[in-house]
């Protein structure tokens, strides 16, 4: 059963950041991957934030199946079983009107250990997960979210 249409990562850098860094952590999310063969890559844009300073951002996005699953292994198998368990406990609140199911990453915590970790804070990884519920509604959603869970 075809859980999820696509996967999106992004991530706000500013401009005293290591960019390589955030764009090799963005890249590590999908290890094994020829981005190239594969046709993935990482866009890049640059905005100017509310202080007239520079901002860019980072995003990922998949669509193939294989690496969306290998994506999703990677951060599920990466979290602690804890994490897991409060993603799953707040599956209401992380999915909205259009099926999306929504985390942070710690970007501080990833950029320094290379690890993954849940945050609520703004310093972070996005990742919206579009879920394949049909018809389109937030509890069909849900419902979606609880049988992929499972599958985990």
């Amino acid at each position: 059963m075809k859980y999820i249409h696509n996967v999106t990562v992004s991530v706000f850098a500013r401009e005293e950041e290591d960019k390589i860094r955030i764009q090799e952590a963005m890249i590590g999310l999908l290890p094994e991957i020829d981005f190239e063969k594969e046709k993935v890559s990482v866009v890049s844009s640059t905005v100017e934030a509310h202080d007239k300073s520079l901002m860019y951002t980072y995003s990922l996005k998949v669509h193939k199946q294989r690496h969306v699953r290998h994506l999703l292994s990677v951060i599920f198998n990466s979290i602690s079983p804890e994490e897991k368990q409060k993603l799953y406990d707040q599956r209401d609140n992380r999915i909205d009107g259009e099926g999306c199911f929504f985390l942070r990453l710690d970007k501080e915590f990833l950029m320094s250990k290379s690890k993954y970790k849940i945050t609520d804070g703004g310093k972070c990884f996005h990742v919206r997960i579009k879920l394949a519920a049909y018809p389109k509604s937030k509890e069909n959603a849900v419902k979606v979210f609880e049988e992929l869970f499972a599958s985990l």
